[in-house]
């Protein structure tokens, strides 16, 4: 849906869709003048992940940025504020939004 949203955007050429690992996380090998964004909506203890403890997993997932992505843009959905600082990075919390039923914040901050 993500894609189709975009084509109809006029801005598909610009993003890379992925669902990846963490680990997995890389940006682009080609040579940028400006650092890019990782835009995520990962697991956060409600619904398929409820009961999980995912705080390795938004460990894990600032650690990548931190060693991968420097100085990149980052803005992540997320119901816990505790799991998002689990990532390192400051974040902004201002905005505020529902998702699927669910009220989240959208922390946006650069690595």
């Amino acid at each position: 849906m993500a894609h189709e949203n975009a084509e109809r955007a006029g801005v598909v050429e610009f993003i890379e869709f992925k669902c990846q690992a963490v680990s997995a996380i890389s940006p682009p090998a080609l040579p940028r003048l400006e650092p890019g964004w990782v835009v995520t909506n990962p697991p956060y203890g409600v619904r398929a992940s409820e009961g999980r403890d995912l705080r390795n997993l938004y460990a894990q997932f600032g650690h990548v940025l931190h060693e991968k992505c420097p100085r990149w843009n980052v803005a992540v959905m997320c119901s816990d504020p505790a799991l998002l600082g689990q990532m390192q990075v400051k974040l902004d919390m201002s905005l505020g939004l529902v998702n699927g039923g669910v009220h989240v914040r959208v922390g946006r901050g650069i690595v």
